[in-house]
C-alpha cells in the first residue's frame, strides 16, 4: 500500500485490482481505482511521487518458481487512474517492490 494526495492505495495480491481510500471523505470507503487486467491476477508493490502511481503485475507460480508467467511494471496517472505506460519485466521475474528515486523507477524482484 502507498499513501499519496490524502488517499491510500492498496494493491490486490489475489484479485488483481488497485483499491483507493480517499481520507478526505467523512466515510472513507475502499473503491476500485484500477480494475484487474486479464492474464495478470496478482498486483504487488506500489509507489507514487504524487503525480503517478506505479504498480507491478505478476503471475507467480508458487508450485514451480521456474515457471512464472509474465510480469510488468505499469504507470498510472494518479489523478485519473488512466494507464500512461508499461514495461515488461524479464522472463520468469516476479517484481515485488518498486521505488521512485530522482524521477527514475527501480524494481526489485
Amino acid at each position: 500500500m502507498v499513501f499519496a494526495n490524502n488517499t491510500i492505495f492498496v494493491s490486490g495480491f489475489g484479485d488483481g485490482t488497485i483499491k483507493s481510500i480517499d481520507l478526505s471523505q467523512e466515510m472513507a470507503i475502499a473503491q476500485e481505482f484500477v480494475a484487474a487486467e486479464s492474464d495478470y491476477y496478482s498486483r504487488w508493490g506500489l509507489a507514487s511521487d504524487g503525480t503517478v502511481l506505479l504498480n507491478l503485475l505478476n503471475n507467480p507460480n508458487f508450485q514451480d518458481i521456474t515457471m512464472n508467467g509474465p510480469s510488468k511494471l505499469v504507470e498510472y496517472n494518479l489523478a485519473t487512474g488512466a494507464k500512461t505506460n508499461e514495461w515488461a519485466l524479464p522472463e520468469n521475474t516476479i517484481g515485488n517492490s518498486v521505488q521512485i528515486v530522482d524521477g527514475k523507477y527501480y524494481v526489485c524482484d
